[in-house]
This record gives C-alpha cells, structure tokens and sequence, in this order.
C-alpha cells in the first residue's frame, strides 16, 4: 500500500508536535524554580481531549498550556478511523470509533463515521440511527444531515428526508448538496 505524501505531512506534524511538548515539558521539569511546578501535565491534557470529543467548549479562564495539544488528541481518533474507512479497513476503523464512542457518545464525526460504515455494511437501520444521532451533537455538519436524507430517500421516507435537508440547509443556506437534495425532494414529492 503505497502512502501518500499528504499523509505522510500529517504524520510528521503531529510527531513534529509531540516531540515539542516532550521537550518543553522536560525542559520545564529540569530547571528550577520551574521544576517545582510542571506546567505541562498530561492528565490535564487527557482530560481536556476527552472533553473535546464530548463536544464540550474549552473553559473561558485562562489555561496556561496551549490548547492546541488536547485539540489534536481528541481529533487524532476520528482521524484515525476516517483513515481506515478510507483505505477500506473497516473493521479497525469500527473498533477505534467505538473506542470513541465509549468515552464520547456525542461526538458527531466519529457518529458520522459509523454510520458511513453501518451504510457500507448494508446495515441501514444502525446507519439511520448514527445519522441521527450524529444530527444532535454539538459540532453537526450540514453534510450529516445530507447524508441521513439520502438514506431517507431512499426508504421512501420524503417528508423526513425533507425535515433533515432543511437543517442542513439552516446551518449552511449556500451548500450545493443540499440545495440539490431539496430539488431532487420537491421534485419527487411533486411541489
């Protein structure tokens, strides 16, 4: 399997990034009186990537680690799962979703992502109810609306299909997609 160069980029970066914050945090760790109070704690970087994933705002007080490292933690599992599915590994981009999941519930692209692979599957029923679910998480895209309209569609279930188009649409008026699925509906409704 050959990897692209853009793949490569991305691992790079977050190696690139790991190893920075290992050396700050030994840097900070070897030097008095820093030593004496470690800024960079991983327990609090964790506990700020699973409230991430939870779809939780980062705190309006001041933090005084850079926010970037918990962000990229709570993206590095949808991330790794989308790249499985992508490459047609499912069954270890099921079992990292999941992973995430069990701490997230609520995390709307790793929802999005199982009910991609729920549709791949043949398993429309479990499709419709991540879509669903993926619909009411905080950090909802248009496109999960879209796609849950699609498999709507094509039960035969317009006026639903209709619903959730609509709050694609609301949250994004512009999006080519669901300006085509509302033609395709008004037109297969006869409106």
């Amino acid at each position: 399997m050959k990897t692209s160069p853009r793949t490569v980029a991305v691992f790079a970066l977050f190696v690139l990034l790991a190893l920075g914050i290992r050396l700050t945090y030994l840097f900070q760790a070897s030097q008095p009186p820093v030593g004496r109070l470690v800024i960079l704690d991983s327990q609090v970087y964790q506990s700020r990537a699973l409230a991430i994933l939870k779809g939780q705002r980062l705190p309006t007080e001041v933090f005084r680690m850079s926010p970037a490292y918990p962000c990229m933690l709570a993206a590095a599992l949808a991330h790794l799962a989308q790249l499985y599915a992508s490459v047609g590994e499912r069954k270890p981009a099921r079992l990292v979703a999941e992973k995430g999941l069990e701490r997230c519930p609520n995390y709307g692209r790793l929802l999005h992502i199982m009910g991609e692979l729920a549709s791949v599957e043949g398993d429309l029923a479990g499709a419709l109810e991540y879509y669903r679910r993926a619909t009411k998480s905080e950090d909802a895209k248009p496109s999960y609306f879209f796609r849950l309209a699609k498999l709507l569609m094509a039960e035969g279930r317009l006026d639903d299909a209709l619903e959730a188009v609509t709050a694609g649409l609301k949250k994004e008026p512009e999006n080519v997609e669901g300006l085509v699925l509302l033609t395709q509906l008004q037109r297969q409704k006869g409106d």
